[in-house]
């Protein structure tokens, strides 16, 4: 990935350094967000109360 953005980078009239840091610095950031998402998700369900997700529908 890192390389075929670098050559695609070079067609242009203005060249631009792209350090490897970038990609992983985006995925350590992709990867905190996951985790959070989950854990937090995880979280709130295990502290639900059952019963609340199981009430009978009305008609």
């Amino acid at each position: 990935m890192y390389r075929a953005i670098n050559k695609w980078l070079k067609n242009f009239a203005y060249e631009t350094e792209l350090s490897w840091w970038v990609f992983v610095l985006a995925g350590m950031l992709a990867l905190g967000i996951v985790l959070l998402t989950v854990s937090w998700q995880s979280w709130k369900s295990g502290y639900e109360e059952p019963g609340r997700l199981y009430l009978p529908v009305r008609n």
